[in-house]
């Protein structure tokens, strides 16, 4: 039994700072659930003492098991790191209570995790925040960026305070919705999940909550729509306890294209939205929520189609309940499509029943 007081291996260089750590075909055991041990592996780049430490870490064919981090630290493998280039390759953490954790400062790193397995991983006290692999990487440049490839591995039964599987978190300011939803789709699109709520975002602004959903991995194989953040267009919250007419239909009317955010608990009354031409619109409310509180939007009138889409428009709708009240469907659809556009149903529930809402909250007729 071997207890460090910091690390089994620990890489660290206060003058200069180290510049290849390699581990390779090792195995890491602790001494299982019921006794803390120390971190397995732990590199620290002092970044304060030396500007670039362009260090790099390789750890290869490895195995963690049977190893309990309570108390003792963020990962049973710790990475803190700057301008370093890091390749985590067919490595296996197995019944490991705070798994693998990677922070990284500095531009044009690059973060490479592919071929390995985390099993039954948990977080611990001491990092709540832990899931089976942890990324909080600082990049200092926009257009030298760094570089996320995650392929090939596999997550089973892993539990964390967000999230169980992997949990990123990026400097302030470096993302918005659309490039967000780009480094999703290209870190995960060679992924497939046996769940619909395998990937999770959330946005803040200032530290405080503005929208957060999850991500579906089918979704991930639907045609691109782009639209830029500057035209993320929030509709406000409700303050009376009637639907809300034509809301959705005025901005689409007034814009070329728009990232459309709705609250959820709420009913969009909607009369025949009518886009042409080549517009694109995203519609998804502040939160991926329970079937209870979707957004519900309906046509206004009996006799209303809820929305047409022609030319070369782009729409996707995200999240909703749609809520069919015409019964001729031959002379009225719910939707209309021609031409050359395109339009993306994303976790849509549709139902042949009526929404209204008064002070007592909203009703199914």
């Amino acid at each position: 039994t071997i207890w460090p007081w910091n690390a089994i291996i620990f890489a660290y260089d206060e003058v200069l700072s180290f510049r290849i750590l390699s581990v390779d075909s090792c195995i890491f055991k602790g001494l299982g659930s019921q006794i803390p041990v120390r971190r397995m592996i732990y590199q620290f780049a002092v970044f304060y003492r030396c500007q670039y430490s362009y260090t790099e870490i390789i750890v290869d064919n490895t195995t963690f098991e049977n190893i309990n981090l309570i108390n003792s630290g963020e990962g049973a493998l710790l990475i803190d790191g700057y301008y370093s280039n890091i390749t985590l390759n067919k490595s296996a953490f197995n019944n490991v209570i705070g798994g693998a954790y990677i922070h990284n400062q500095g531009y044009n790193s690059h973060i490479t995790i592919n071929g390995s397995t985390f099993e039954n991983c948990r977080a611990n006290s001491y990092f709540s925040e832990l899931a089976a692999l942890n990324i909080n990487a600082y990049s200092d440049s926009s257009a030298d960026p760094n570089q996320y490839i995650i392929t090939y591995n596999k997550f089973t039964n892993n539990v964390g305070y967000y999230t169980g599987g992997i949990y990123g978190r990026f400097h302030q300011g470096d993302w918005n919705i659309y490039n967000a939803r780009n480094m999703t789709i290209d870190t995960f699109k060679e992924s497939n999940s046996t769940s619909r709520k395998s990937i999770f975002v959330e946005f803040r602004i200032n530290d405080q909550f503005d929208m957060s959903r999850y991500v579906d991995m089918k979704d991930l194989k639907l045609d691109d729509i782009y639209i830029s953040s500057e035209n993320k267009q929030n509709v406000p919250e409700n303050e009376g306890t009637e639907t809300v007419k034509d809301a959705i239909k005025e901005i689409i009317n007034k814009k070329q294209e728009s990232y459309i955010i709705v609250p959820t608990n709420e009913v969009y009354e909607e009369s025949n939205i009518v886009i042409t031409g080549d517009k694109q619109f995203i519609l998804q409310p502040t939160q991926t929520s329970g079937e209870e509180i979707k957004p519900i939007l309906q046509a206004s009138t009996n006799q209303d189609s809820l929305m047409t889409v022609s030319g070369y428009s782009k729409v996707q709708i995200d999240g909703f309940v749609i809520a069919h009240i015409n019964e001729d469907f031959a002379d009225k659809p719910l939707l209309e499509m021609s031409g050359n556009s395109l339009l993306q149903l994303i976790g849509i529930t549709v139902s042949p029943n009526k929404r209204t809402k008064d002070d007592k909250g909203i009703h199914i007729e």
